[in-house]
C-alpha cells in the first residue's frame, strides 16, 4: 500500500485497479502467512502511519490520504492478513504433526 502511495505515479493505478487490488491482497495474505502470529494484524496498519505525512495530497475533496488507507485497511486488508495468519498457523501445525507422528509398521 505504501508503494502505491509514494512510488507509483498519480493516475497509473486508476487504469490498473484490479491488478493493484489482487497484488495488495496477495501481499497482505502472504505477510500474514509468513508471520503467522497475532501481531501481524498490527503490521497491517503500517501503511496508515506511512500515509500520514502526505496530508490531503491528491484528494479533490480534502480528505486526508491516511483516512482512505485506514478505511481500506480496516475493511479489507486486516481480514486478509488474518486469513493469512490462520493459513500459516494451520500449515505449520500440520507440518509439526506430520513430522512428530510415529511411523506405523
Amino acid at each position: 500500500m505504501a508503494v502505491a502511495i509514494y512510488v507509483v505515479p498519480d493516475g497509473w493505478n486508476e487504469h490498473h485497479e484490479a491488478g493493484w487490488t489482487v497484488a495488495l491482497v496477495a501481499v497482505y495474505f502472504a505477510a500474514g502467512a509468513l508471520i503467522g502470529r497475532w501481531w501481524a494484524l498490527i503490521l497491517a496498519f503500517l501503511p496508515v502511519l506511512l500515509a500520514a505525512p502526505l496530508g490531503v495530497q491528491g484528494d479533490a475533496d480534502g480528505t486526508p490520504v491516511w483516512w482512505w488507507v485506514l478505511v481500506d485497511t480496516s475493511m479489507i486488508f486486516v481480514w486478509v492478513t488474518l486469513a493469512g495468519v490462520a493459513a500459516g498457523w494451520l500449515l505449520r501445525r500440520s507440518r509439526h504433526r506430520g513430522s512428530s507422528a510415529a511411523p506405523t509398521a
